[in-house]
């Protein structure tokens, strides 16, 4: 079960003196701690009435939602709650619901004040949970709202879930629910659960856009339409309609003109154009679809690199145990599958450098300069399984479990020329694959793959003589 827990009026309750105490413990140095206590003391507020600010007055609380230091100690107070439930863990008091293998602490998710907790469905467990709770807030003043916090119970009986929020005293939801700005649940989301993103972006948009010249409007369509969609298009793939609806807000923004009829929108240029780099002959405005899939693909490098993360360790040991996993179909979760419908992509920009050769397929990826079922055809097409990772065709110590025999001349001569680069492959077992990328850096970039991906678009020859005549360097004939 899923327990989502509201903080009543989090950035006001906080109480200063239990702050002290909770850093002293921290190990913060005394010094630090009287800078803070004299922050606490000296805050001062006013009441603005038509604009005027009225007397002045000491804030009892400490420091206030809007003061610039007050979300580093939210921080420290919110950290005290994972803290608490790691010791009942450890002391055996709460069972995690997951796997002890991935992590030592217990799963929580925080986020400010936004705390999602995953647990087992058992009621000592709840009673137990419900009492750190208590303690917690008693002990930092941070009010929790238990009628507003929502229990999402997973595979639980109507009558089992009931005598849980009643324990609780909260209110049962079900998925998806939303978690910071976005859908949360087991299944896809559909285009109904991500209207409110579309919305957002709607309201955004005002009738002073008009008055704006188009310079203006590509601005704030990248600062500001675009980058709300930017941060759902970090976590999920979004469905092409929605894709279609920001769009269509998009052009609305950019093209929408008053005339003496009303309102018009006419479109001056293909969107597609339009979308193009300022180098390449558009006006910028970022392209959300390929915006998305450069998102989304750092999780695959994440991934390919065996990054030391819980999420990556978990699917690797899940489905892809001694297994190449763009060598399978795809498998998994809804988001997994969507992230790795993009291995395409990421397999034609990666470049992989031999560890143990596992990741790594010996004839359609890229190692050693090249791709050898391209370069070599014909040897190509007598193998047995193309499907073969670096390591097992190197293991290998028969032609006959590899090829279909026997061999052309020229099948037989593209081997031997396989066999002398492959002489320079050392595996080394206790290391994985690494990948790294066509435009010379190790390190996934979204922004970097943007720009790769119109390197090649070429603009017309008008517009390479504009850009050429702006980027020249005006000469001053009377220095001469």
């Amino acid at each position: 079960m899923l327990l989502k827990l509201d903080f009543a009026k989090a950035f006001d309750t906080i109480d200063h003196s239990a702050m002290i105490k909770i850093m002293r413990q921290m190990g913060f140095d005394e010094k630090w701690l009287k800078w803070i206590e004299i922050i606490f003391g000296t805050g001062k507020s006013a009441i603005l009435l038509n604009g005027v600010p009225g007397r002045q007055f000491h804030c009892m609380r400490g420091v206030r939602q809007g003061d610039p230091l007050y979300p580093l100690i939210f921080v420290l107070a919110a950290d005290l709650l994972q803290s608490a439930i790691n010791k009942a863990f450890r002391e055996n008091i709460l069972h995690a619901p997951l796997s002890s293998d991935f992590g030592q602490d217990f799963p929580i998710v925080q986020y400010a004040d936004d705390t999602l907790i995953i647990m087992p469905a058992c009621i000592d467990q709840v009673h137990v949970m419900k009492e750190i709770l208590q303690k917690y807030a008693t002990s930092t003043g941070l009010t929790i709202n238990f009628q507003k916090s929502n229990m999402i119970p997973i595979n639980l009986s109507e009558i089992k879930t009931k005598e849980i929020a009643d324990i609780i005293g909260c209110t049962v939801a079900s998925m998806p629910f939303t978690y910071l700005g976005l859908p949360l649940g087991t299944t896809k989301p559909t285009i109904y659960d991500l209207m409110p993103l579309v919305d957002r972006i709607e309201r955004k948009v005002s009738a002073s856009f008009l008055m704006m010249s188009y310079s203006g409007r590509v601005s704030v369509i990248n600062s500001l339409l675009a980058s709300i969609a930017t941060f759902a298009m970090c976590s999920i793939k979004l469905p092409e309609k929605i894709i279609n609806h920001v769009e269509k807000i998009q052009r609305h923004c950019l093209w929408n003109k008053k005339t003496e009829d009303g309102e018009k929108c006419y479109s001056l240029a293909a969107w597609d154009k339009i979308c193009r780099p300022k180098k390449k002959g558009g006006l910028g405005i970022l392209n959300l679809r390929v915006q998305n899939d450069g998102l989304l693909l750092k999780y695959l490098h994440k991934f390919y690199n065996k990054v030391d993360t819980p999420w990556v360790t978990l699917i690797w040991n899940t489905y892809y145990t001694d297994k190449i996993p763009h060598a399978l179909s795809p498998r998994g979760s809804f988001w997994w599958k969507d992230v790795f419908k993009l291995s395409h992509i990421f397999r034609g920009i990666a470049l992989s450098s031999i560890g143990n050769g596992t990741s790594t397929l010996f004839w359609k990826d890229n190692w050693q300069h090249g791709v050898f079922e391209d370069s070599h055809p014909r040897i190509f097409s007598y193998l047995r399984k193309e499907d073969m990772s670096v390591q097992e065709f190197l293991s290998s110590d028969s032609l006959h479990n590899t090829f279909f025999l026997p061999l052309s001349p020229k099948a037989l001569e593209e081997l031997k020329d396989i066999q002398n680069i492959c002489r320079e492959v050392t595996m080394t077992q206790d290391n994985s694959d690494k990948w790294s990328y066509v435009w010379g850096n190790d390190k996934f970039s979204s922004s970097l793959y943007y720009q790769f991906y119109f390197k090649d678009l070429e603009p017309h020859i008008a517009f390479k003589w504009l850009w050429k005549a702006r980027c020249t360097p005006k000469v001053n004939f009377l220095d001469g």
